[in-house]
């Protein structure tokens, strides 16, 4: 990340009011000069700059080794190919020192060589409000951890941990925690620059497919994670199942009719723990249809089926 790295940690410099950031770095057992520039940054501006240097352990232990030490009042994360708008950024430390909210959700903007997308949340802005609403089960469905600036305690006390070795545990951070969350605060300005050009990043379609075990193991984390939350209002239990229901749907999709090379003995992992520990999504998930063909109840009596082969060829030609 040393091509990146700096740019990342200059978008943090807000000038004043810079001193309420606990900024902390956490060097992944990087090889290049990524924690050199860490230490500079580190040296310029000590009031703010914490650094662990730690060996490779992938996304998760990143962010686990960083709670363990962190003090602030409010946690959002930061990947090294990223940035903030330190404009956007100045006005979301302003509204933190003055309210008392357990999430405040903000844009982002998708960073592609050619263009930028500007992605906005389904949300009342400037105002605090009830997160978890009968009205609104469905509308955030694809929210994700650029848009999360949790309540540290949260956290602490539900005893987060993210998943370790493995990539995509992003998917974590943006969903066991939410299930805790009370009142919402939407900043409606473009704070995330998430960079989408990257070669070999984790949204890489072929990275994504080299790690779909990964994603797979991620998304189980967050089926068992709604046992763990199960004596939650039951706004919040709908909610929460909407949304996995919606991302264990794109996995079944993508694996059985849109990528059908992929292993599907690793989606198997998925679909047992899901029998297993789901007992209604299961058999939710069967009734799914492409062309009216319940296609993921035909892959799970036989993968070789003459009827899935003419589904996935028909979406091939026709989507």
């Amino acid at each position: 990340m040393e091509g990146y790295l700096a740019k990342c940690l200059s978008s943090l410099i807000i000038g004043k009011g810079q001193e309420s950031i606990e900024a902390i770095v956490v060097n992944d057992g990087s090889t290049d000069n990524s924690l050199n520039i860490a230490r500079d940054f580190e040296s310029k501006y000590p009031e703010m700059f914490r650094i662990i240097d730690k060996p490779n352990g992938n996304y998760g232990s990143c962010i686990n080794s960083a709670l363990k030490i962190a003090t602030g009042k409010y946690v959002k994360l930061l990947d090294a190919d990223d940035s903030f708008e330190t404009d956007s950024f100045r006005k979301l430390m302003d509204l933190l020192e003055r309210i008392d909210v357990d999430v405040v959700l903000n844009d982002k903007v998708e960073i592609y060589r050619d263009r930028e997308c500007l992605e906005t949340v389904d949300y009342p802005a400037g105002m605090i409000d009830v997160f978890f609403k009968p009205d609104k089960i469905k509308s955030f469905k694809s929210i994700t951890m650029h848009s999360i600036t949790y309540r540290l305690s949260i956290l602490k006390d539900m005893g987060y941990e993210q998943s370790e070795g493995i990539f995509y545990t992003d998917m974590e951070w943006a969903f066991a925690p939410m299930a805790f969350v009370n009142t919402a605060y939407y900043l409606n300005v473009p704070l995330y620059r998430y960079l989408m050009a990257r070669e070999g990043q984790s949204v890489d379609s072929k990275v994504m497919d080299a790690h779909l075990k990964d994603e797979i193991l991620a998304t189980i984390k967050n089926v068992n994670s709604i046992v763990s939350f199960s004596a939650q209002p039951q706004v919040v239990l709908d909610t929460m199942r909407y949304r996995l229901y919606r991302q264990i749907r794109r996995l079944y999709k993508r694996v059985i009719i849109k990528s059908p090379y992929l292993d599907g003995d690793v989606l198997m992992l998925l679909d047992n723990e899901l029998r297993d520990k789901d007992a209604s999504m299961y058999e939710k998930i069967g009734k799914e249809t492409k062309y009216g063909l319940k296609y993921i109840s035909i892959w799970r009596k036989n993968r070789k089926s003459p009827l899935l082969k003419f589904i996935k060829n028909a979406f091939r030609f026709i989507g």
